[in-house]
């Protein structure tokens, strides 16, 4: 699977899952995606994980600065912390849904899928997402499972964790259908 013309903006704020993003980041970058760190404010931002606050990861872009067709996916990393703080944030949901309704691919994993229900992009997916959102999604009118990467048209949603892995690998083939799709237009 190589990513080399996909453009990835991933929006997150202090509070992410450090090691999720890591991960995302690292991987998607190993099969040539061009991947930009996007959040609120223009500094930097700090993951959280089980051992406290990680080092301090530089903001690439300032999301009121971004044309939602600068980037042909958008991923939201886990983090309970982060996922809340963006939660509140009006301006980040409604990005996420004009970048979805452009047609462009939106992944959430952890708990990050319940921004996903809050731009009201979820209602009548497949989806899933860390156990303690589920009844949110169901209640958004999203059909729920409970594990695995789950792929609806532009949507990937995962768990988290141990799913990371196939996460990613959901990310890039949907990116990839995509691209198939329009080449054959």
């Amino acid at each position: 699977m190589k990513l080399d013309t996909c453009r990835i903006g991933i929006l997150t704020t202090d509070g992410f899952d450090a090691q999720a993003l890591h991960a995302i980041r690292d991987e998607l970058r190993l099969e040539g995606a061009e991947v930009r760190l996007l959040s609120l404010a223009d500094r930097r931002i700090r993951g959280w994980s089980k051992d406290g606050w990680s080092k301090e990861e530089h903001v690439d872009m300032v999301l009121d600065e971004v044309v939602r067709t600068d980037f042909d996916m958008l991923v939201i990393p886990p983090g309970l912390i982060a996922v809340d703080a963006l939660k509140g944030e009006r301006f980040a949901i409604n990005f996420i849904a004009r970048f979805h309704a452009g047609g462009r691919v939106v992944a959430a994993c952890g708990h990050a899928p319940i921004l996903l229900s809050e731009a009201g992009i979820v209602r009548g997916r497949i989806v899933t997402g860390t156990r303690t959102i589920r009844n949110d999604l169901r209640n958004a009118g999203a059909f729920v499972r409970e594990s695995g990467p789950r792929t609806d048209r532009q949507i990937v949603t995962a768990a988290g964790g141990r799913e990371l892995p196939n996460f990613i690998a959901a990310m890039a083939n949907q990116f990839l259908a995509q691209e198939r799709l329009l080449e054959a237009v």
